[in-house]
């Protein structure tokens, strides 16, 4: 039942995106703004440029801590999966490619009050 409701959800949520990205096509000419959709059970759905081709698409489930990128091809609007990540784990990084000073390495410049 679950996985049914999902798959409804993010479905609605992926067709508000890809009419967000014909709107974008048909107003080419207006600012280049990121479109954003929020849903009430927390999943986020926004337009991100693409190449000259195709689109982007993420979808972003706050609850699950889940992501996921779709490219959409503008001519043909066939609709590809890119990329899926259970976000969970990165988000408990202190940190991540990152340069000095590192959080760490401030922590231990502070002194405690």
């Amino acid at each position: 039942m679950r996985s049914t409701v999902w798959n409804a959800v993010a479905g609605t949520l992926l067709l508000g995106c890809l009419s967000l990205v014909s709107l974008r096509d048909m107003t080419d000419n207006q600012s280049q703004k990121t479109n954003t959709f929020v849903s009430q059970d927390g999943i986020i759905a926004l337009h991100l440029e693409g190449s000259e081709s195709s689109d982007a698409v993420a979808l972003l489930d706050t609850k699950l801590r889940v992501m996921s990128i779709y490219h959409v091809e503008r001519q043909s609007g066939e609709v590809h999966l890119k990329s899926v990540r259970n976000v969970t784990w990165d988000l408990q990084l202190d940190e991540y490619n990152g340069v000095s000073p590192s959080p760490k390495e401030i922590k231990s410049l502070v002194v405690p009050r």
